[in-house]
């Protein structure tokens, strides 16, 4: 129980920050992409190979959309109002860090204590907080290290669950994929973290891999079709 109020605790922390940027219908835009002003126009410019800019387009290397951005569509078209689905957007993203460190620590041992302490340097440091002012989608990598970590810790004995939790999860933060580099450190640390558990080593890779393929098939597909092109 004192894990849920830990966690509310901070989402209020939060909230409270973030709302009086809300206020006389101001919203928060800028950093380095926040830029989403119709959810319709964005998936629209985002959900095929090429995009339609600067007047003649360019191929659309990496087409994640993925569920993140199709439920703040869905949330945007239920309220009508682009500022909800802007906090909700900016809100995840301040957010998310702490909750997957605090429960990567809780799931490896840690006291509440220590846990709050851990999560909260993780996420309001100098280099966190900078990081996170670009307002990215990518700025989810700092929070999906860890979820994976904890997941890979929490289920590597359990192949249908690790199965599961890992791919659904691997698809609601695949904005967290948008940087190459980054997305490449965070599949470098889905490995440590599977050679961290000790215990089927082989297998737990295989079905990692197997889940993160079938749950972002519908834009890995793109880029293995751009790659075949570009060879």
């Amino acid at each position: 129980m004192i894990d849920f109020y830990i966690l509310t605790g901070y989402a209020f922390f939060i909230f409270f920050a973030l709302i009086r940027y809300y206020k006389s219908d101001q919203i928060i835009l800028g950093g380095e992409g926040n830029n989403v002003l119709d959810y319709d126009v964005f998936l629209k410019n985002n959900s095929s190979a090429w995009i339609n800019i600067y007047g003649k387009g360019m191929p659309n290397y990496f087409m994640i959309i993925g569920i993140c951005s199709r439920l703040l569509w869905i949330i945007h078209k239920i309220t009508k109002n682009i500022r909800f689905a802007n906090f909700i957007s900016v809100f995840t993203i301040y957010y998310l860090p702490f909750v997957s460190f605090y429960l990567l620590s809780r799931v490896l041992g840690a006291t509440f204590l220590f846990s709050t302490i851990a999560a909260a340097f993780y996420c309001l440091n100098p280099f966190s907080q900078e990081y996170l002012t670009s307002l990215l989608g990518s700025q989810l990598s700092i929070s999906a290290m860890p979820l994976f970590l904890t997941i890979i810790v929490l289920f590597h004995g359990s192949p249908l669950l690790l199965f599961f939790c890992f791919g659904v999860t691997s698809a609601l933060i695949s904005l967290a994929y948008g940087n190459p580099p980054t997305f490449i450190i965070i599949l470098i640390s889905c490995i440590f973290s599977v050679f961290f558990c000790g215990k089927d080593i082989f297998s737990t890779l295989i079905i990692i891999g197997l889940a993160f393929l079938l749950f972002n098939a519908s834009w890995l597909l793109n880029i293995f079709c751009l790659i075949k092109q570009i060879r």
